[in-house]
């Protein structure tokens, strides 16, 4: 049964994301739970749980730029009440990571700030606690939530299985362990959000060789998206890079991560 589905998903898969200009945001935004719905089914295949995050993405990117070339064509201008406004079309929406410890909230953030890059959306963290707030566009917020939500729980469940694997689980104390299990899920947040990184340039690179405007909308969504989040938030400043404890285990949390392949096509 789960292979029929899956199958069924990658047909429908690859006719939606060749036709994102006649579909609705619900409607691709439906089709993006779909697809992560097959990854949290525990009878999937772990290749097919793997792709769900590369599938939905290269589908929100062929949406965007869909959407971007209509608001150019129709030249929307952004105002309220006459005057020009950057947040118009854009949402400031808060969200909880889940997170209620330190050890944590630092890959957890991580995670989620690589995924809304990777997606048209920018993140932020208020120190000291598991809130964030993510600006962007309604249905790409949506689908950084999905994402974050699918990843999360795969990187922690790879966490699990190489912490348990590893002889120094046997005697490591309690600070040791959240320690060695920590630096592995940064490792793997690195990993994963790298190779979105170079999905999303992909998709790029692809749109361009199809759509000679794509670069341009590129930039000119990516602009507006950093007047939208400079508007919500002006005063906001860097925060400090977070130390490795770990590297062994840091290094193992880079190879799961590589287990993660964003790059193949769900199959049977």
């Amino acid at each position: 049964m789960c292979t029929r589905t899956s199958q069924t998903t990658t047909t429908r898969k690859a006719e939606f994301v060749t036709d994102t200009q006649r579909r609705t945001p619900d409607e691709v935004l439906d089709q993006i739970v779909e697809i992560l719905n097959l990854a949290n089914n525990s009878a999937a295949t772990p290749e097919e749980a793997a792709n769900a995050a590369a599938i939905a993405q290269r589908l929100m990117f062929r949406y965007n730029i869909a959407e971007a070339r209509v608001r150019q064509r129709t030249d929307q201008v952004n105002l309220t009440n006459g005057i020009p406004d950057p947040t118009v079309g854009f949402h400031n929406v808060g969200f909880d990571i889940g997170a209620k410890t330190n050890w944590i909230s630092v890959w957890r953030r991580s995670l989620l700030h690589g995924i809304a890059t990777a997606n048209w959306c920018r993140a932020l963290h208020y120190s000291g606690t598991s809130r964030m707030t993510i600006v962007g566009r309604e249905e790409n917020i949506t689908t950084v939530k999905h994402l974050y939500e699918y990843l999360v729980a795969e990187v922690w469940r790879l966490c699990k299985i190489a912490f348990k694997a590893d002889p120094y689980s046997t005697y490591a104390s309690q600070s040791e362990s959240r320690s060695w299990q920590k630096s592995f899920c940064q490792g793997a947040v690195y990993t994963v959000c790298a190779r979105l990184g170079k999905a999303r340039r992909e998709a790029e690179r692809e749109s361009a060789a199809e759509q000679a405007d794509t670069n341009a909308l590129v930039v000119i969504e990516e602009r507006a998206l950093a007047a939208a989040f400079d508007s919500f938030h002006p005063e906001v400043r860097a925060g400090r890079q977070t130390q490795i404890s770990n590297g062994g285990a840091f290094r193992q949390g880079q190879r799961a991560g590589n287990q993660i392949s964003l790059n193949r096509q769900v199959r049977g």
